[in-house]
């Protein structure tokens, strides 16, 4: 009941805000008329998307649970999640942005699952990692460099020959089978896997640095402080983009 009242509540001041930039927009000249238009649309957008949002966070799936009791167990305090359009994935990041209410595209960020097959058997990397597969977590504003990436796990397993580091993106079936999560809803919290984490120097720098990424459910995301993420999941920070 509370959250449906709550929902209620937060309807009638879109409502509201609405009726405000309808009395501004007609108090601007025709020449500036459709770009207050504009933002009256990014204002209303950045709105619904936050109301559906809290709407679907009274109602807690068992992924979100999951995930959560997960951060709250390494000692993650504050982090968020939403639900997102079932459009969002065919909008630009702009939209996305909106949706989330993100500090900028910079702040949306995906977890893809890598092989090195070329790595030997049961190689182990630093003494206690094996490095054929990794989840790499990078922007999606930025791309994967695969040479950088490269000559980071060759560094890291100084042993093998450069030839022997080739990373390339994991079979869908294979980071399913990792992950424990369907493509494109990956996350590094609650792997079934436990995985190495490389996570982009780009992200490492964000102004603020709270970001977004997959939820483990195709239209959940999850938000959190990078300081907080490294501390509890200790990545790899690597200039892995361009």
């Amino acid at each position: 009941m509370k959250a449906q009242n709550r929902f209620a509540e937060l309807q009638k001041r879109v409502v509201l805000i609405d009726e405000r930039l309808s009395i501004l927009e007609r108090a601007i000249t025709t020449s500036d008329r459709s770009a207050a238009l504009k933002v009256r649309q990014e204002v209303i957008l950045q709105r619904l998307c936050s109301l559906e949002g809290s709407h679907v966070e009274a109602n807690v799936s068992g992924t979100q649970a999951k995930l959560g009791t997960e951060l709250k167990e390494r000692g993650v305090k504050s982090f968020s999640f939403k639900v997102v359009p079932e459009n969002y994935y065919k909008e630009d990041l702009e939209f996305r942005q909106a949706c989330l209410e993100a500090a900028s595209i910079h702040h949306l960020c995906k977890s893809l699952i890598y092989e090195n097959p070329k790595l030997p058997a049961n190689q182990e990397s630093s003494g206690t990692q094996d490095l054929r597969y990794y989840l790499v977590i990078v922007q999606y504003a930025a791309k994967l460099h695969g040479e950088k990436v490269k000559r980071f796990l060759h560094k890291t397993n100084g042993k093998l020959g450069i030839q022997y580091f080739r990373p390339r993106q994991a079979a869908f079936e294979t980071s399913e089978k990792l992950s424990g999560y369907p493509s494109g809803s990956v996350t590094p919290v609650g792997l079934k896997t436990p995985l190495p984490i490389i996570l982009s120097h780009e992200i490492a720098k964000l102004q603020p640095d709270f970001f977004w990424m997959g939820g483990g459910e195709e239209f959940l995301k999850l938000g959190l402080h990078v300081s907080d993420f490294v501390d509890a999941y200790k990545p790899f920070i690597v200039d892995c983009t361009y």
